[in-house]
């Protein structure tokens, strides 16, 4: 019986031990250096797939039960009720991206990494949400139906250097892309590149070339798309 005591008396104390270092242990994503966790934080946006508004969530570098400490903006719960229920955020190695967990350390959603460098969430069609990291005023991922028709290329002094039609079909041999067609007169430096096609990319509305020259254009101001790679910069609205 004295035996049978000191057994159960180890099991108790066994098991209170193993209770106190679930509490206190480190997140899981604790063997990823700094260097990534510091390259991952930040300000983020997470947004449903189909181009409806989402919202701004930060991922913070302290420690915290169950990965590193989230803050969603109040108005991630418009975007999906349980959000109102994250806590933390934590490196889904199993899946290669980024996990939302709850105070109870439960995986309240979870994001894998595309090969466009987002991440994108489970779902039906409608019910995918993207996170990625946005510039300020970025409110939603841009939607190939609003895209659609034709836009105008404005340059130096906002001139008109050229309108493109965007189609809803993709090109002559063309599957993962849409064409498009430059309108008579455009400027050579736009001429010259042959586009032929486009399609969204993350953020980017990406134009590309017959041979392998593109334009990536990301969201600007009030519908619009700015590429700050050209000189000088070229900025897409619909006119």
């Amino acid at each position: 019986m004295a035996h049978m005591k000191t057994t159960i008396a180890l099991t108790v104390a066994t098991a209170a031990v193993l209770s106190a270092w679930l509490v206190s242990a480190p997140p899981a994503s604790a063997q990823v250096s700094k260097e990534i966790l510091d390259a991952t934080a930040g300000d983020w946006l997470l947004a449903p797939e189909d181009g409806r508004a989402g919202c701004r969530v930060q991922l913070r570098t302290n420690e915290v039960v169950g990965g590193y400490e989230l803050r969603p903006s109040p108005s991630c719960m418009g975007v999906r009720t349980m959000l109102v229920t994250v806590a933390a955020w934590r490196f889904d190695q199993a899946n290669n991206g980024i996990a939302f967990s709850g105070p109870e350390r439960e995986t309240v959603i979870s994001f894998a990494e595309k090969e466009d460098g987002t991440y994108a969430s489970d779902g039906e069609p409608g019910e995918v949400l993207l996170l990625m990291k946005a510039p300020a005023g970025v409110t939603a991922v841009p939607n190939a139906k609003e895209i659609f028709g034709t836009w105008s290329v404005l340059g130096s002094g906002e001139a008109v250097v050229c309108r493109i039609t965007f189609a809803d079909q993709p090109p002559p041999g063309g599957e993962e892309s849409y064409a498009l067609k430059l309108e008579d007169g455009c400027d050579a430096k736009l001429t010259n590149l042959k586009l032929a096609s486009w399609r969204i990319e993350g953020l980017n509305l990406m134009l590309y070339g017959t041979d392998g020259e593109s334009v990536t254009f990301q969201p600007g101001n009030k519908g619009t798309f700015v590429a700050d790679d050209a000189k000088p910069p070229l900025v897409l609205v619909r006119r």
